[in-house]
């Protein structure tokens, strides 16, 4: 099941995502504010190996750009809420754009394999009605 989203506690994680980032200056502030993970995203960060991160970090910071392409998001079928997915190598990143107090976010729900994501779809849409 997924986990509760974090408000809080995830500095040193996003401290190391966007360390990672070659030039994470350039995302534009209209484009998207605010990445936020599931907690189910940071324990994957912390087991992951750096070539993931440095993969992760890479995909994440050209969504957060607004860029848009069939590996970077596409929109799943057959869910309630827009979900989202991003290739990483054999996984899948599952993410939604949020709106809070008027600005846009990106909430990561999940990185999992290919063959879960019809799994985590149905987890992510009870969970979505919850926010």
């Amino acid at each position: 099941e997924i986990d509760d989203i974090l408000q809080s506690d995830v500095s040193d994680f996003e401290d190391q995502l966007l360390s990672r980032v070659d030039d994470y200056s350039t995302v534009s502030a209209k484009l998207v504010q605010k990445i936020e993970f599931s907690q189910q995203v940071v324990k994957w960060w912390n087991a992951a190996d750096d070539k993931y991160k440095l993969k992760f970090s890479s995909v994440m910071n050209r969504i957060a750009q607004g860029r848009r392409s069939y590996a970077l998001s596409k929109r799943l079928q057959n869910s309630i809420w827009p979900i989202y997915e991003s290739k990483l190598y054999g996984h899948r990143i599952l993410w939604t754009p949020v709106n809070r107090e008027s600005e846009s976010h990106i909430l990561v729900w999940c990185v999992s394999c290919h063959d879960y994501v019809p799994r985590r779809m149905k987890q992510i849409d009870r969970s979505y009605s919850n926010l």
